[in-house]
């Protein structure tokens, strides 16, 4: 092995190096230190310290941490050649660089096990933005402090922190100084006095609020309130004492009304949400980026996005589909609704849209939205189940919570649309059956909870009435059935699909087939695809055939009316 010589080093890297290849089976003797004083200052300047003993400790940590992802007692051990008592002589200047934040103990092996710190369970590693100044050659340590930060700043470098605690990487009386420090480094920014200026807030009530806070900013409505107190207190009496507080509404964030439990009408210990008010307190200023955003969802159709389209109905529906189109124009809307609470009455509207398959009744929802200037909240069935425990009645939970926001944020209230409504509406199992029966009956028991407090306009679509439990046909104001329609409508139909039918052959196909609205498009796309194709327009005998492919059970060719010949 080449001895270590002292020479022109000209970087701190060099310093280090030099001083961690003199160290190797030193047995951190004194002679070895005083050889390395001169390196060591130099360490110790760029960390800002006084003892040269703590910066070769910095240097030794640096080193062997950048073969592992932490240094344990046996590496020291190892590296050093020495004894553990050796080492534990020592322990005042680790902690002296863990307080300094210059070196961090690593807990996440002990994460099951919650045992206390002690020298054989600790492991130690260098923060990643000290490792990258050093190897970047900057001439200055990263600032161990953060000042003058944005609103938006304070947030992130919190959420950094709850993470480190949730990896156990820090103990929660380390967490909540770091949280102390970062408020008081800060104490000048807006959204930081606001926080503190609710006196006698605890600490632990000052990091829900910044979680729910940050997580609002992510687009988050709620904060899943049992996984936070679990990251928060290691032990579960803790735990269960913070989420009573909750329950019976005894915290302080819901005396100030600025955090509080999701709902009302659901009440549960599982999710908190920043109240209007908190909303108001923290992020008026920016409210336009945040309120309404769910206008921005998947789930969303805007009014002005959907394509009109002339719809054709028998008499009976047509009557009803214009009265609920005129009902649903704002100012009649208004006018009905501020008169029925005048009378002490819910003003809510649900609807049921039932009948035959294709007969227009998802298409109907679409074009009155397009003629109220209404935007839909679409639900479909599948986005309201799921496998895990408990998580379809939160997810059914959500839909009317979400709803009733968008409603109170926006100036036209919206539609909230269960397409295929018997897939959620189902009807309810017998007691005792089966946990998914449950499941099943809890979740028809939040929607006629929902419904039965409900305000704004529902409509819900089905092929499959009878699926519907009976419990839900009063809570549904309007129900218009939809009938296949006639042969004049559906004349009028294929019209206006295929233009250059005439209308003889319009009728000659409506009588002979009895097809819904949705099969005549289908057969409708046909045509254009050979047009398209080909360039040669489809004959009747050719839609015909098209006709006969819409029945899955094959239907008798029509047969004209005569005499068979041979």
């Amino acid at each position: 092995m080449v001895p270590v010589q002292e020479k022109e080093l000209n970087t701190l890297l060099d310093n280090i190096d030099f001083i961690t290849r003199k160290g190797h089976h030193s047995k951190f003797s004194e002679v070895f230190q005083k050889s390395v004083s001169k390196q060591s200052q130099v360490v110790s300047n760029y960390l800002g310290i006084t003892s040269e003993r703590q910066s070769i400790w910095f240097s030794i940590f640096l080193t062997l941490s950048l073969q592992r992802t932490s240094v344990d007692l046996e590496d020291l051990i190892h590296y050093l050649d020495c004894s553990v008592i050796n080492v534990m002589k020592y322990l005042p200047d680790i902690d002296e660089l863990v307080k300094r934040k210059l070196i961090r103990k690593d807990r996440h092996d002990r994460r099951r096990r919650r045992v206390p710190d002690r020298l054989n369970s600790l492991r130690i590693y260098v923060p990643e933005d000290i490792v990258q100044s050093i190897i970047k050659g900057d001439p200055s340590l990263p600032k161990r402090t953060k000042q003058n930060l944005t609103k938006y700043e304070v947030m992130d470098i919190f959420s950094n922190l709850l993470q480190e605690r949730d990896n156990e990487l820090l103990e929660y009386r380390e967490f909540t100084e770091e949280v102390e420090n970062l408020l008081g480094e800060n104490s000048d920014v807006l959204f930081v006095k606001k926080i503190t200026s609710f006196k006698k807030l605890p600490i632990y009530d000052k990091i829900i609020l910044l979680h729910v806070c940050s997580q609002f900013v992510q687009n988050e409505t709620s904060v899943d309130l049992i996984g936070l107190v679990k990251t928060l207190y290691p032990d579960t009496e803790t735990q269960l004492c913070n989420r009573r507080e909750f329950m019976d509404g005894k915290s302080k964030l819901q005396f100030y009304n600025l955090v509080d439990l999701e709902t009302e009408n659901f009440r549960s210990d599982r999710n908190i949400r920043l109240t209007e008010n908190g909303i108001n307190v923290f992020f008026q200023e920016d409210r336009d980026m945040f309120v309404g955003r769910e206008m921005k969802s998947k789930d969303i159709i805007l009014h002005k996005n959907i394509i009109e389209k002339p719809l054709f109905f028998n008499e009976k529906e047509r009557k009803s589909l214009d009265f609920i189109t005129d009902l649903l124009h704002q100012e009649n809307y208004l006018s009905v609704v501020n008169r029925m609470k005048d009378m002490g009455l819910r003003p809510g509207f649900t609807i049921l849209f039932h009948g035959f398959p294709g007969t227009g009744k998802t298409e109907s929802v679409y074009q009155i939205s397009k003629s109220t200037e209404r935007d839909i909240r679409k639900i479909e069935c599948s986005s309201t189940k799921s496998k895990w425990y408990g998580e379809s009645e939160r997810l059914i939970h959500d839909v009317f919570v979400s709803y009733r926001k968008m409603v109170e944020t926006s100036s036209v209230t919206p539609i909230l649309l269960f397409n295929e409504i018997d897939g959620v509406f189902g009807t309810r199992k017998t007691v005792g059956t089966s946990s998914v029966d449950q499941t099943e009956n809890s979740i028809q028991t939040i929607i006629l909870d929902s419904l039965d407090n409900f305000q704004g306009i529902l409509i819900g679509t089905t092929n499959l009435p009878k699926n519907l439990d009976p419990s839900f046909e009063r809570r549904f104001l309007y129900k218009i059935f939809f009938e296949k329609p006639d042969s004049q409508s559906k004349s009028l139909i294929w019209k206006s699909k295929i233009p250059s039918l005439s209308d003889e052959e319009c009728m000659i196909l409506s009588e002979r087939y009895d097809l819904s609205g949705g099969q005549i498009d289908n057969v409708s796309k046909k045509y254009v695809m050979k047009e398209i194709l080909t360039g040669y327009k489809s004959t009747l005998s050719e839609i015909e055939e098209y006709c006969q492919e819409e029945y899955l059970v094959k239907k008798p060719e029509y047969r004209k009316i005569g005499f068979r010949t041979s």
